[in-house]
């Protein structure tokens, strides 16, 4: 049996929300599937950690920077964004439905990947896609 490595990933979910609230739901549910996995194949020597995020803009749009006010304690955390991306590549239109991005660091990596997406393509159909995938067109690029 080969051994198992540690790995990090990201998974971008193809689903939209209709609001935080219920992304935050998902998110919520997410996580707990993980924890349920982890409990389940813990003699196995399977574990992960995971950071879920809910968003609502674009890729590349906005910076997380700290605010420094010169006070004691935690710095406050506050959202930049670029306006050199936004406004000439989005034109503006950088917001975007709700949606999840996740960062895995978990061992094995590829199965437990592919156990998260086994079951958001079960359990998730009831919610709408944010894109439709189109099949790669040759034609296109002439």
């Amino acid at each position: 049996m080969s051994k198992k490595k540690l790995g990090i990933g990201n998974i971008e979910i193809n689903k939209k929300f209709k609001d935080k609230e219920e992304a935050y739901k998902y998110a919520k549910r997410l996580i707990q599937k993980i924890r349920y996995v982890c409990k389940v194949k813990a003699d196995k020597g399977w574990y992960a950690q995971a950071m879920v995020v809910t968003s609502n803009l674009r890729k590349d749009v906005s910076t997380l920077r700290y605010k420094i006010t010169g006070k004691r304690g935690r710095p406050r955390k506050k959202h930049d964004i670029n306006n050199i991306v936004a406004n000439s590549w989005y034109k503006g239109d950088y917001k975007t439905d709700w949606h999840l991005h996740i960062l895995l660091v978990s061992k094995p990596s590829y199965m437990f990947r592919n156990i998260i997406k086994e079951y958001i393509d079960k359990n998730w159909n009831d919610i709408p896609v944010a894109y439709e995938v189109e099949p790669f067109d040759i034609k296109k690029l002439m």
